[in-house]
């Protein structure tokens, strides 16, 4: 019985490329993008549009701000690079809030306030990273970011790269930071709106 690995195969050796398709599996993101003002949406559009797995862009006017609505191929790409392949391109992407998850981190062998900043440099860096403040004092970290983007074991993953050790935070520990993600969130939330103003 021949299957379709068999015909792909024998159609590859008479010379021609061929793959096997997978149906598109079609996903949406709804975000917000820092870097970009009105003229320069269909450039925008246009590269975003290029990148592989991207199926449609739209730019709705939202609020005076300016939100992008991307559909993509979950086959061909994921959000977390997605959002990666975004910010390459030049456009910085802000996470929508009602997606925000956050962490307390415990993490061990920070030495000086040159570990503050290099965990700090590069987490803040990562698609979906809302924000990190990292604390000398108490070895510890506390995280906002877009969970429909990022996981925590990948935020994790990078502070490990740097030669850390890190573990998620007991209760006790996330009491003592409560009400910190409402207050950080106001603040870049005023920020934001000076900026659009």
């Amino acid at each position: 019985m021949i299957n379709i690995n068999d015909i792909l195969k024998h159609i590859n050796e008479l010379g021609f490329d061929t793959e096997l398709k997978q149906p598109i599996k079609n996903d949406n993101l709804d975000v917000e993008l820092g870097g970009i003002s009105d003229e320069n949406i269909p450039i925008a559009i246009e590269r975003i549009s290029s990148i592989k797995g991207v199926l449609n862009v739209n730019f709705p006017l939202k609020n005076d701000s300016i939100h992008v609505q991307i559909s993509y191929d979950k086959n061909q790409i994921d959000p977390y690079t997605l959002y990666q392949k975004i910010q390459s391109i030049g456009y910085k992407v802000n996470p929508k809030l009602e997606n925000i998850s956050q962490a307390h981190l415990r993490i061990q062998g920070m030495h000086c306030n040159s570990c503050v900043m290099n965990i700090t440099q590069t987490i803040e860096d990562l698609p979906g990273v809302h924000h990190i403040k990292v604390s000398f004092d108490d070895q510890s970290a506390y995280v906002l970011y877009d969970s429909s983007v990022i996981t925590l074991s990948i935020i994790i993953k990078e502070i490990e790269k740097l030669d850390f050790q890190v573990a998620v935070s007991t209760a006790d520990d996330r009491d003592k930071s409560k009400g910190i993600s409402i207050e950080i969130l106001t603040k870049k939330k005023e920020k934001k709106e000076r900026f659009y103003a």
